[in-house]
């Protein structure tokens, strides 16, 4: 079974990461995170306003070719970065809302998804989104998606030429962008990462 994923990027810099909410701007110069249609959330705020000027070309490219499996995943970025799976110093782990016993790890190269037992049970990293085979349809995929937004202010996907989703990776992040509308939802993941929810 192919996993959720998009074209592999690398990371970008933590360093150079932006602010997360409030500081981050997200669609239309605010700050409330949740302020971007659904199609601007895959496509990126900037290239969704171009494309709806134009209304050319493709906005995004779903395709199966995309998918990746998690060890994969796991390993095109370690021989990419070996330090790429490191905890971020100071971000905290936050639990999943979908999922008991499930967490959430902010690394140099992304967010990982961490099971009950310890192991690595999903990633999204740079451009690639992956959730192994038992750990699926219990939501984590849009969690994860939802966890890397808040995280990093933006998607590595809207810095591709043009955004690409396997049709599962485009599903996880479609219903990420539904967690993302739902107050009590963004409250909670606001709060568990430590940042506040503007007004």
């Amino acid at each position: 079974m192919i996993e959720d994923r998009v074209e592999y990027r690398p990371y970008h810099d933590p360093e150079a990461r932006p602010l997360t909410a409030p500081d981050a701007p997200t669609a239309g110069d605010t700050t409330n995170p949740a302020d971007i249609e659904e199609d601007a959330f895959l496509a990126g705020p900037d290239r969704h306003a171009q494309w709806l000027d134009r209304q050319d070309g493709e906005l995004l490219d779903i395709d199966w070719i995309f998918g990746k499996e998690l060890g994969r995943v796991l390993a095109e970025i370690s021989a990419y970065d070996r330090m790429a799976l490191d905890p971020v110093a100071g971000e905290p782990e936050s639990p999943s809302l979908e999922a008991a016993g499930y967490s959430f790890r902010q690394v140099d190269a992304g967010v990982l998804l961490v099971a009950p037992d310890g192991s690595i049970a999903g990633a999204y990293l740079g451009c690639d989104l992956a959730v192994a085979g038992p750990h699926r349809g219990q939501g984590l995929g849009a969690e994860l998606v939802l966890e890397r937004y808040l995280r990093d202010g933006d998607l590595p996907t809207w810095h591709l030429d043009t955004a690409a989703y396997s049709p599962e990776g485009e599903a996880a992040h479609r219903a990420g962008w539904r967690l993302l509308q739902n107050h009590d939802v963004l409250s909670r993941k606001l709060a568990d990462i430590g940042l506040k929810r503007p007004d």
